[in-house]
């Protein structure tokens, strides 16, 4: 059988696999959930004869510090599903659950109806979107959510990353996708699924910025997400490259970079690849760095700035920050243990495999330190979060162009021709 299109199978499975795993569980977990919208929930409360009751399930300190006015404090405790001393003054009372997010009310509005409120349960809501959505999308007043003041410097920064960097550096995505369309190498077709799979995401966070105010979860999944298997894709463009173009550790009949290193070769006589186990020891290393965004705290921060006398609302929303630490360390661990367990135990040509799950891995991996770097350095300012990332992947993407067009010669030809094994063999005797 054919190991390319057996492991471009086993790829597309495990991507299409690890993309529905999370909507379905967030689907199951939250969507399922009975729901008004910020524009609605506004609209009850403001109805002069409606029974509605706004509960915002916040820790004490977080609602003192800032709260919608008329809303209830009562602390949901998970371990008995209920709401402290939560008092419902009719059974005709609409209660409307709120919490930062929209994620915590949610799970504590299915736990309520099926529990302890399951005598009210048809008149209990998840606000969705929670306090973060509130003031953007629903007008509403919250003290943690007034505009903050940002510098003219920084609001012309704001308006030139979103209307020229991310316009330019999907310009030049789509101009690489066209160049590579009809190349055949295998890190040249694997580098035009990375930028179209890239390219795809991005336009997701576009329609999620343009329709939603950036409030969906939804897009900005399928953004987070395009983001990560495009990483993979372009980790598996380097180790083809590496592996083929420059040090040919897998073409069985050429000459490996690292002969003259290593003296012997396991193309040539029965010895162990020394790179083979550099490789397996570099693995475990790259699973302990995996783990790092899994102890990372989730925080939810949103607020308003005046950007050019347009009001625009900074957030980081707790389901993309579920989604880079912790989905994406876990699937990163797993895959980097499956490839090191090829590497161990598979006794013949176990590098196609194991590339591939490195690979694999690489894109949740990069993904998820990237924003945890930048949500942790800056979360008191969000406007340059932002700004780092489109700016990074500005110079990612021409970065890719310029070693391209450098490099086009090489590239765009054939790959150097095999030099015979007694010859490599001569060469390092």
């Amino acid at each position: 059988m054919n190991k390319k299109p057996y492991l471009a199978i086993c790829l597309g499975l495990a991507i299409v696999g690890a993309g529905v795993l999370p909507v379905l569980v967030y689907w199951q977990l939250f969507e399922t959930v009975p729901a008004v919208s910020p524009d609605e929930a506004k609209a009850l409360l403001a109805e002069t004869n409606a029974a509605v009751m706004l509960v915002d399930i916040r820790s004490p300190k977080a609602f003192a510090a800032a709260h919608i006015p008329g809303a209830v404090n009562c602390p949901f405790d998970y371990a008995n599903a209920r709401l402290g001393n939560l008092v419902v003054p009719t059974k005709d009372t609409k209660i409307l659950v709120i919490c930062n997010s929209g994620l915590t009310s949610a799970r504590a509005v299915k736990l309520m109806r099926d529990t302890a409120f399951i005598s009210i349960r048809h008149n209990i809501f998840n606000v969705a979107g929670g306090i973060s959505a509130w003031n953007t999308i629903a007008g509403g007043k919250c003290i943690a959510l007034n505009a903050r003041h940002i510098s003219t410097a920084e609001q012309w920064l704001a308006v030139v990353t979103a209307f020229g960097v991310k316009p330019l550096y999907m310009l030049l995505a789509f101009i690489w996708i066209v160049w590579l369309w009809r190349r055949e190498e295998p890190d040249l077709v694997a580098l035009r699924w990375g930028l179209l799979i890239f390219w795809l995401g991005e336009n997701a966070c576009s329609v999620n910025y343009l329709f939603y105010s950036g409030f969906s979860d939804f897009w900005e999944f399928l953004h987070n997400y395009g983001m990560a298997v495009g990483f993979s894709f372009m980790s598996w463009t380097l180790l083809e490259a590496v592996d083929n173009r420059l040090i040919k550790i897998s073409p069985p009949k050429e000459r490996c970079a690292a002969l003259q290193l290593c003296k012997v070769c396991i193309k040539y006589t029965e010895v162990p690849c020394k790179l083979q186990q550099i490789f397996k020891l570099l693995i475990p290393a790259a699973i302990v760095v995996a783990a790092m965004p899994l102890f990372a705290e989730i925080k939810v921060v949103a607020y308003n700035a005046d950007v050019l006398g347009s009001i625009e609302n900074y957030s980081l929303m707790a389901s993309s920050q579920i989604f880079e630490n912790r989905y994406c360390p876990m699937l990163a661990i797993l895959l980097l243990t499956a490839s090191w367990l090829v590497m161990l135990l598979k006794k013949n040509d176990p590098v196609p495999l194991a590339k591939v799950l490195f690979a694999a891995a690489m894109g949740p991996l990069s993904f998820g330190l990237m924003r945890l770097f930048l949500s942790g350095a800056f979360v008191e300012n969000l406007l340059w979060y932002v700004a780092w990332e489109e700016w990074t992947e500005l110079i990612f993407i021409i970065a890719i162009g310029m070693v391209l067009w450098v490099f086009r010669q090489a590239l765009f030809g054939k790959l150097t021709p095999a030099v015979p094994a007694d010859a490599a063999v001569s060469g390092a005797t």
